[in-house]
């Protein structure tokens, strides 16, 4: 009486465990990313009352990093808007800070480049 075990493994699981690994590693820089785009935004934003620079959050979970403001005006200042004095358009433009596109102007590519690094690791 012979006794065989066979273990046979599906290369796509394999292949597919593989890239499950990497992605711990993905997604810590995912996070540190959404960290330094969120830190520069806030540096970046413009302060009155300090309320727009208060309201700039950060969320990072698995693969995905979001930064962004929650007050109601902060589309305004990042990208301008018209004057209206007593309900009538002036012909005047307040322009945009761009506090937001700034900072990931200025933080993309780093970004990219610890992704990668860790994909590729």
């Amino acid at each position: 009486m012979n006794i065989t075990v066979e273990i046979k493994v599906d290369p796509k699981a394999i292949e597919k465990l593989m890239r499950m690994a990497k992605l711990e590693g993905v997604s810590k820089a995912i996070r540190e990313g959404t960290d330094e785009l969120w830190e520069t935004a806030r540096a970046n934003a413009p302060v009155r009352t300090g309320a727009l620079r208060g309201s700039i959050t950060k969320r990072a979970a698995g693969l995905k990093g979001v930064v962004t403001p929650t007050i109601y005006y902060a589309v305004f200042v990042e990208l301008g808007h018209r004057i209206v004095a007593w309900g009538h358009d002036t012909g005047r433009w307040w322009p945009g800070v761009f506090y937001l596109k700034r900072a990931v102007d200025s933080k993309a590519d780093s970004i990219v480049r610890k992704i990668i690094k860790e994909w590729t690791r």
